[in-house]
């Protein structure tokens, strides 16, 4: 989606070239803000969309991992150590690995919402600039 984001607005900056070039600038600059915004954006997306993932995923095999390796353990104060922060809520929650990757989360999710008001910006303002 935001490839395709990407490419529809990056061809949108090179149609305009020839139709504003005897425009004022701030006509020029309101029709391309947004389509480099939107540009801008689904490329930032499409990047944090590819480490989410792999942030998430050893998170995860870490957490697994350290329960099937207590699992062996026979020192039962060494288990009660280990396995609190796993299963606790709020252990979990104040571990600083957990807390990046959620702030990743929340800019992944932010930036498709930009790209596409950017996409509606650039719609709206060719809308009213027509007579």
């Amino acid at each position: 989606m935001l490839a395709w984001l990407s490419g529809l607005m990056g061809a949108g900056i090179f149609s305009v070239q020839g139709l504003l070039a005897t425009a004022p600038l701030p006509m020029r600059l309101s029709a391309f803000v947004p389509w480099t915004l939107g540009i801008l954006y689904g490329v930032l997306g499409r990047l944090l969309q590819g480490e989410l993932p792999k942030k998430d995923d050893q998170q995860h095999f870490r957490r697994i991992s350290t329960l099937e390796l207590l699992r062996l353990e026979t020192d039962a104060d060494l288990i009660r150590r280990n396995l609190r922060p796993i299963l606790e809520a709020a252990t979990f929650a104040k571990d600083e690995e957990r807390r990046r990757l959620e702030r990743l989360l929340t800019a992944t999710n932010g930036v498709l919402p930009r790209a596409r008001a950017s996409v509606c910006a650039r719609v709206l303002l060719s809308g009213s600039s027509q007579p």
